[in-house]
């Protein structure tokens, strides 16, 4: 399955595509399903996820269509040496995720390893003229993508 395969099945299947504020990633989506929430990550290196099963996410969306996350475990999966498809996996994610089934023994097996060890280099990236959205509530107003 290629990546924009996996990004149409992810958009069809009800996630809300926003950009990050990060430069780690380059597309997230997200999916909301009672209390539980779903984030995936795309990145150049790998797919990663964010679960939260209590419905509390610190984020913020700005005007200019960004979104941030703060806490919460990240499960990391890098394309170098997955035993998996990383997109394969995440399509099976999703769709356990959406049938209301635990997906958490199956973020917990983490895929592939990261490539040669880099110096952390941390930049703080500021949100100006910022709006904060409850994901649950804009999710539930049928809103398919914050894009125009």
């Amino acid at each position: 399955m290629k990546i924009n395969e996996l990004r149409l099945f992810l958009y069809e299947s009800g996630g809300i595509h926003f950009k990050p504020v990060c430069k780690t990633w380059f597309s997230v989506f997200v999916f909301v399903r009672n209390e539980r929430i779903l984030v995936i990550l795309f990145r150049k290196g790998g797919v990663d996820f964010k679960y939260i099963e209590d419905g509390i996410l610190t984020y913020k969306i700005s005007n200019s269509r960004f979104i941030s996350f703060c806490g919460g475990d990240v499960f990391r999966n890098y394309y170098k040496n997955a035993s998996v498809s990383l997109h394969k996996k995440c399509f099976y994610i999703v769709e356990k995720f959406l049938a209301g089934a635990n997906i958490t023994d199956r973020l917990n097996m983490q895929e592939g390893e990261s490539g040669t060890p880099r110096k952390s280099k941390v930049k703080s990236v500021g949100i100006e003229n910022e709006n904060i959205f409850n994901i649950a509530d804009y999710v539930k107003s049928g809103s398919k993508s914050i894009f125009y």
